[in-house]
């Protein structure tokens, strides 16, 4: 039996409180497993009933909650959250187009380094730099069209008239959070570039 926390046990409160449930227990009418049962039954129609807002969200064209390293992104339904393909990725959000937004954090360096680093990825392009404040936070971001090379030896190699689009969120709880877009220029339309800004402007 479950109490209020302002109620004060005496010892004369408790009297008939432990002799209720001595006389359950011994008649066998306390069923725990019901308790159980019910509980368990609860938490998977809170779990459908989440998956229907979320199904009919996306069918609305509202944009879901995205949260990483303490911060919160509302990020449009057609991009589609996928498992990090390494451990370097915090998660990455796949396009319709296919192309991938990758989110990552604890990257070393300063912010200006690693706009200045993304900057020298791509050459042959002319790298436009915005800083805005949102709220607590405070957002660097850049755009650049050209030859796109990460220089990781994992990197296929140069990849020609290919736009970067990229933010470092500064005033998370758990330090800075990059969002990286890397595509082919004809990938990266008008529309995904408002989508894009809109997602960044969400931080919360």
């Amino acid at each position: 039996m479950a109490l209020p926390r302002h109620y004060r046990i005496t010892p004369l409160a408790l009297a008939p409180l432990l002799l209720t449930q001595l006389a359950l227990a011994c008649c066998g009418e306390r069923d725990e497993s019901k308790l159980v049962e019910s509980l368990t039954s609860g938490e998977a129609a809170a779990r459908q009933e989440a998956e229907q807002r979320a199904e009919q969200a996306v069918e609305r064209g509202e944009p879901r909650a995205f949260v990483a390293r303490g911060v919160t992104l509302d990020v449009p339904p057609s991009w589609t959250q996928t498992p990090p393909a390494n451990s370097f990725r915090i998660a990455q959000l796949v396009l319709p187009s296919g192309a991938e937004i990758i989110v990552s954090g604890g990257i070393q360096g300063s912010i200006e380094g690693n706009i200045a680093r993304w900057e020298g990825q791509v050459t042959g392009g002319s790298p436009q730099r915005t800083t805005i404040a949102r709220g607590d936070f405070t957002i660097h971001a850049i755009e650049s069209t050209g030859t796109y090379a990460s220089g990781l030896p994992s990197d296929p190699g140069e990849r020609p008239n290919h736009t970067l689009l990229g933010a470092i969120i500064e005033g998370g709880p758990e330090g800075l959070l990059f969002v990286k877009l890397v595509a082919p220029a004809s990938d990266v339309t008008d529309d995904v570039r408002v989508r894009f800004a809109n997602m960044l402007a969400s931080v919360r």
